[in-house]
């Protein structure tokens, strides 16, 4: 390899050792400048400390650049400027911009605004106008319960190291403290629920994100998770949202119209059939029996007769 190409190879080393530490860098001033190097070498790009504070140096330096430091302690702190967009590469498509925009609409529905407030700027990732969207919810909106970012945080580096969290919680109307294994985090009905396994406990047991008032990680390392655990399976079994019955089989009598059109593209269920009968068509699904289907059916009393509830042990 000559001299010439041999420059090239370098600078390129170098740009991609560059690029992966701008992906490391946590939103706001988070990370010392020894975690930051840690990483890189774990990520097989070590670099040493002082050329690694030079390199941070420069970026948070560079006009317009949004790398930022906090100078107050001994060990600078640096990372992303929370109010910017995250750098991605390559530029999201059009379609993608508005699918980001449209999971945000969707998320303030279900997530605390205090959640969503550092997100917000990383789900504008393009500097293209945006189609403008919007979203409506399915039923009577409630304000999702209030969580402390925090623990949010805190739950999800612990599951990332593999390390128990201990936390303070409101239960029973006392205020108790527990260790966890952290396993995962559902949400129903407006309310996030972090599932996890509770001291020496081998049943995952879950509770609100709102109660647990604060968090940190141990150094202790996690318990095993019990085999074949799901978080979907488990949130799928749990009674927690108060708008969810017990699973039955509705079908009701339909003519050809707007309403079957409807039913057709946006069916009730997977499980959702239609069947010609007589002069109308039969419409038959699985769903869980709720104050929302009967305010459905309620709605559509005009255009469905002959309606049938009947109980089922099937999954949707």
């Amino acid at each position: 390899m000559n001299q010439k190409s041999a420059s090239r190879s370098d600078g390129a080393a170098e740009a991609l050792k560059i690029l992966r530490l701008i992906r490391m860098l946590p939103s706001g001033a988070a990370a010392t400048t020894a975690e930051l190097a840690e990483k890189l070498a774990r990520a097989g790009a070590p670099m040493s400390e002082r050329s690694l504070q030079r390199t941070l140096r420069a970026l948070a330096d560079a006009p317009g650049f949004p790398v930022v430091c906090d100078e107050t302690e001994r060990s600078h702190r640096w990372g992303w400027d929370p109010k910017a967009a995250l750098l991605t590469a390559p530029e999201p498509s059009h379609a993608d911009a508005v699918l980001l925009r449209l999971a945000g609409r969707l998320l303030v529905q279900h997530v605390p605004d205090r959640l969503l407030s550092r997100l917000r700027p990383q789900l504008k990732l393009s500097d293209s106008p945006v189609l403008p969207v919007c979203a409506l919810p399915d039923a009577l909106p409630r304000i999702p319960a209030a969580v402390k970012p925090t623990v949010l945080e805190t739950a999800a580096r612990a599951y990332a190291e593999g390390r128990r969290m201990k936390m303070r919680l409101r239960e029973n109307r006392r205020t108790v403290e527990a260790l966890v294994t952290v396993l995962g985090l559902f949400e129903a009905a407006g309310s996030l629920f972090l599932v996890c396994l509770r001291g020496e406990e081998t049943v995952p047991s879950h509770m609100p994100l709102s109660r647990i008032l604060e968090a940190r990680v141990t150094v202790f390392a996690a318990a095993p998770a019990p085999d074949a655990f799901s978080v979907t399976a488990y949130a799928e079994a749990q009674d927690v949202n108060p708008n969810r019955g017990e699973l039955i089989r509705i079908s009701f009598l339909t003519p050809d119209g707007p309403l079957l059109a409807s039913l057709r593209s946006q069916p009730l269920a997977s499980s959702q059939t239609i069947v010609p009968e007589e002069e109308d068509f039969r419409v038959s699904a699985l769903v869980p029996d709720s104050p929302l289907l009967s305010a459905w059916l309620t709605l559509h009393a005009a255009h469905i007769r002959d309606v049938r509830r009947e109980a089922s042990t099937q999954g949707i």
